[in-house]
């Protein structure tokens, strides 16, 4: 996979040539931009927005399955500004403000258990 930063544009390549195969530029960016993309294994991708949205999409057909949402950070003054993945688990930089101070958390969540919830969900 490539994606173009500039353009938000999602490239599907071959492994041998390095042809573009297919290509998406899905809707969410018409007033946002992309801020970063994961893959989560062989068949998951997530991405998130400058505006701190986050979704999942198929990787092999560069399908968007749906927006990730943690409802505890959300909000005008919370929010999920990073993702760490390893090796079984995506933890995520979580923040909300209190009284006018940003405190920060981390939320961990299994590859396996998110992997459950996407496949129900598509």
């Amino acid at each position: 996979m490539l994606v173009n930063f500039y353009t938000t544009e999602f490239y599907k390549i071959s492994n041998h040539d390095f042809q573009i195969k297919s290509s998406q530029r899905f809707p969410v960016f018409e007033n946002d931009g992309l801020s970063n993309v994961w893959k989560i294994n062989n068949s998951y991708g997530v991405f998130s927005t400058t505006e701190e949205r986050w979704f999942v999409f198929h990787l092999e057909t560069l399908e968007l399955i749906d927006e990730m949402v943690l409802d505890k950070y959300q909000g005008e003054s919370s929010g999920i500004d990073t993702l760490f993945p390893t090796g079984n688990q995506l933890i995520f930089r979580c923040y909300h403000y209190n009284e006018g101070i940003k405190e920060v958390e981390y939320m961990s969540v299994g590859k396996r258990d998110l992997e459950s919830v996407i496949e129900k969900t598509s």
